[in-house]
């Protein structure tokens, strides 16, 4: 299989990869629960063999930590690790929004859900500023006030 290469994110081009930062945001936003490395390469839609390195490499570092269960190995957020706390507010305010508008407008009635603007463009390559908001459309039969509480939330 041949290896996925993926650019310096342009959201925050510090990283290695938009992978690297895809699998950092997604432990370190959701530091409670640990995930096997299928479930991780099927939602973040990165090869098994990609993730596998970029998850060697941060294991390596003390960033994350593995374990097993069974004949699975299972990662999560190393929260001991020094940089744990800067690397997740970092993270949060350029990688952050993915994952907190869809768990916050995963409402009933709703849809589709799209983030759009500046912020979408830099999550998906295109070179420019840093993003001052990020852009929600949300589609279906949903309340006016549940939609405007969710962007609250968010």
């Amino acid at each position: 299989m041949p290896v996925m290469r993926s650019e310096a994110p342009a959201l925050i081009p510090i990283f290695r990869s938009q992978h690297q930062a895809a699998l950092l945001a997604w432990l370190l936003l959701h530091p409670e629960d640990e995930y096997t490395l299928t479930e991780l390469a099927k939602r973040l839609d990165v090869p098994l063999t990609t993730l596998q390195r970029e998850a060697q490499r941060l294991v390596g570092a003390g960033i994350l930590q593995e374990g097993t269960l069974g004949r699975a190995r299972l990662l999560r957020a190393n929260l001991s690790n020094r940089a744990a706390v800067p690397l997740t507010q970092l993270l949060q305010a350029t990688f952050g929004p993915e994952t907190v508008i869809g768990e916050e407008f995963d409402l009933t009635n709703t849809d589709l859900v799209l983030i759009y603007g500046s912020w979408a463009d830099r999550y998906h390559g295109t070179p420019g500023p840093p993003p001052n908001d990020v852009d929600v459309l949300v589609v279906g039969s949903v309340d006016r006030t549940d939609v405007y509480d969710a962007a609250d939330r968010a």
